[in-house]
């Protein structure tokens, strides 16, 4: 006879926060992308060794993962391969969809764009197939808009084979390193709440106890934490960050919350995320400064095309930012398609 379970609601809607829309929205971070590319994962390859090492990390957590969750289905232990599952998409979500993002929205179609493109599609089918047994319902929908009607892949996921990890995917050495830099990035946001300072500030340098770091580890690092540059002395695993703010940093980050403040003027307007903008702002100051000396920053991030001082055309979105006890006026104008 089987046993009586409790449902609990609440349980349910936690899982539904927790795990189902960070999947559902990673998901939908590469449709949209792919779509508007116009993605074919049919397409020539990058190899795997050619890869960035943001790719190749993912690829080999992706094997680990394969493997943890093989090795619990085969103990009859689903709880322990669902766990196992539910870190790796929030790994996915807040490190590598989080931090390859730049990728996915630059204009030119490179070999860096192609190989997120690829490692990303190539995970989350991976994903689909094995979330089957959990999940079926969601996994098909993934599947279906991924691989179903595309040559050689089976209808339905659930007709298609277990996942196998690549032989070129797996680097344990890279993995490992990739957790140093993990903590050592929790580490450096720990000393700066505790400093009082924002992580969109700009610090000059880091003292790393910790042997150095590869040259592009040490890049996410110092992406990660905003910071300039890194030095390295003894070993432990701390860090000491130099909290002297220059004038130059003080602009660089006011530029930077200038750009979040634009971002959510063109949300609020309803622009889509690929539409390119005009930027009018009015004002002096000290905001004003930043703009200028940012520019071409602030124009990249935040896609306009063109950025005038001066009152804007009828039409446009029209907001006063403040931002540390300034103001500046901003608007925004969607740029008609060609």
């Amino acid at each position: 006879m089987g046993n009586d379970y409790r449902f609990d609601l609440a349980a349910v809607q936690d899982v539904v926060r927790r795990f189902l829309l960070i999947l559902w929205n990673t998901y939908g971070f590469f449709a949209n992308y792919a779509r508007l590319d116009g993605f074919d994962p049919a397409g020539a390859a990058v190899p795997v060794r050619e890869r960035a090492q943001l790719d190749r990390w993912l690829l080999a957590e992706l094997a680990v993962t394969i493997a943890d969750v093989e090795k619990a289905m085969e103990a009859y232990d689903p709880p322990t391969a669902a766990r196992r599952l539910e870190g790796f998409v929030l790994d996915l979500s807040t490190w590598y969809v989080r931090r390859s993002r730049r990728r996915f929205w630059k204009s030119e179609s490179d070999a860096d764009k192609r190989s997120a493109y690829q490692t990303l599609y190539q995970v989350l089918l991976s994903l689909s197939q094995l979330l089957a047994p959990f999940m079926p319902f969601v996994s098909e929908t993934i599947y279906q808009n991924l691989a179903a009607g595309r040559q050689g892949q089976p209808e339905s996921v659930h007709l298609s084979d277990w996942p196998v990890a690549g032989t070129e995917w797996r680097d344990d050495g890279l993995r490992q390193q990739m957790s140093v830099v993990r903590r050592l990035v929790a580490t450096g946001l720990a000393a700066r709440n505790t400093a009082g300072i924002k992580v969109r500030q700009p610090l000059r340098a880091v003292t790393i106890a910790e042997r150095p770091l590869d040259p592009g580890l040490e890049a996410i690092l110092l992406e990660e934490l905003n910071i300039k540059a890194a030095r390295y002395q003894g070993e432990g695993g701390g860090l000491t960050l130099d909290t002297e703010i220059s004038q130059e940093l003080k602009l660089e980050g006011l530029a930077r919350d200038l750009v979040r403040k634009i971002q959510e003027l063109r949300k609020q307007s309803g622009f889509a995320v690929e539409d390119r903008i005009r930027l009018f702002y009015e004002g002096d100051g000290v905001l004003a400064e930043a703009l200028e000396r940012w520019r071409d920053y602030i124009a990249t991030e935040t896609l306009a095309v063109a950025v005038a001082r001066g009152a804007a055309p009828s039409g446009a979105s029209t907001e006063t930012l403040q931002i540390e006890g300034n103001d500046l006026r901003v608007s925004v104008i969607r740029v008609a398609a060609n």
